[in-house]
């Protein structure tokens, strides 16, 4: 698996807000990939936001169905966009990243296996800030871009 970073200019909108219910926060149109974070397991699958539906495998499940008061995280991300759901406190704390075209911050897409499977890769994209003071450049925020299946070539060196 290549570990290599490429960078990019882009714009990005970061917002982050608290809300109430997890309905809310579930976008109703868009198709995204999701990673949720239980209090005893982690669970990879997509969403439809038109339908608003969980599909994890075989399994299609709704809002209700999503065991919320053991989740810790969800992300539901896709290549222009990430929404990032944590729960605290009887609330649910919501950061949205929207990537757009323009090239007022330097962003950084680094490749990972998922979780320790090498079967699936998952693409992170992080954002590059620089201290006003000393200018040092660090990453801002970061966020999930994709997960992809991992390609094996003929002559063993998988991409």
């Amino acid at each position: 698996m290549d570990f290599v970073l490429q960078s990019q200019k882009l714009h990005s909108v970061v917002t982050d807000t608290y809300l109430p219910s997890f309905e809310a926060v579930l976008p109703e149109q868009g198709a995204y990939q999701v990673l949720i974070k239980y209090m005893n397991a982690l669970k990879f699958g997509s969403y439809e936001g038109t339908a608003k539906v969980f599909t994890f495998g075989n399994d299609r499940m709704s809002v209700e169905a999503l065991e919320l008061p053991y989740l810790l995280q969800l992300r539901l991300f896709n290549d222009d966009k990430e929404i990032l759901v944590q729960r605290e406190d009887g609330r649910y704390r919501v950061r949205v990243i929207q990537d757009e075209k323009g090239d007022d911050i330097e962003a950084v897409d680094s490749y990972s296996p998922l979780l320790g499977d090498i079967k699936r890769k998952l693409q992170t994209r992080a954002y590059i800030t620089y201290d006003p003071e000393t200018g040092q450049a660090g990453y801002g925020h970061y966020r999930y871009v994709s997960v992809t299946p991992e390609r094996e070539d003929t002559d063993g060196i998988s991409e």
